[in-house]
């Protein structure tokens, strides 16, 4: 950290700062929280501003925040900070880049556990930058799991974001990413997770998930993860919710 505080011109500095922090903070709360209260988040979100057109960095920052948000405290610190606003920046820049956009996605998504936090990413353009990476990228394992959390945690008991994420063509885009990945669990899990989440008291959505061609993935992705708990729990509740009568 007092690397990236030193050199705060220097890319590799920002880039190699940024990863490490990210590693320690991993699943390690205590951690998180010395990160937050030490500056660690300050100079992640400014090296995202500084080195804005390098990808790589971009990608680094994204994934180290994404890790400090699973802090509640840093949820609230990061945007303070106006660090989701460089995160949005980066999907858009680097529509392209593949393990950046998954990182920013996991950024957002953790962001998202966050009321507030929610409010703000669904009010500007993250439903069209979560769902065009979707949509780009069904083929890459990563987007799609994080995608699909990411839209989880906008449209949970929100009709408007249901609404918001079904008008960018969300809906089409979880089911091709679900319709891909039938060997991965998580991935299913998410996918099936998501399309409940939009499907939950929402007709309109419930119908579009059946015209869609949303009910053969999922019981694809049931029959595929017979003893995988989380696909068993995600997947039927979604097959409930659908009306079936649309397909």
């Amino acid at each position: 950290m007092s690397g990236m505080k030193t050199h705060p011109s220097r890319i590799n500095v920002s880039q190699q700062g940024a990863l490490a922090l990210g590693d320690l903070a991993w699943s390690n709360a205590q951690v998180q929280q010395r990160v937050g209260q030490c500056g660690g988040i300050q100079v992640t979100i400014a090296a995202m501003n500084r080195f804005a057109d390098n990808a790589g960095c971009q990608q680094k920052c994204a994934l180290a925040l994404g890790n400090f948000a699973c802090h509640e405290d840093n949820q609230v610190k990061i945007a303070q900070l106006d660090g989701i606003t460089p995160i949005m920046a980066a999907m858009e820049k680097h529509s392209s880049h593949q393990l950046c956009l998954q990182y920013c996605c996991w950024a957002l998504k953790n962001l998202g556990l966050n009321d507030a936090n929610k409010k703000r990413i669904s009010s500007g353009r993250g439903p069209r930058l979560i769902v065009e990476a979707l949509r780009n990228f069904p083929g890459h394992a990563g987007i799609v799991e994080e995608a699909c959390g990411c839209i989880r945690k906008l449209v949970w008991g929100n009709q408007e974001n249901q609404n918001r994420i079904c008008a960018e063509g969300g809906i089409e885009a979880i089911i091709q990413g679900m319709t891909m990945h039938v060997s991965k669990a998580s991935v299913q899990q998410q996918c099936g997770l998501a399309l409940g989440d939009l499907a939950w008291s929402n007709e309109a959505n419930q119908a579009r998930i059946g015209r869609a061609g949303g009910i053969p993935p999922i019981i694809a992705g049931m029959h595929a993860h017979p003893t995988h708990s989380g696909t068993q729990v995600s997947l039927p509740t979604q097959s409930n919710n659908a009306d079936i009568r649309g397909m």
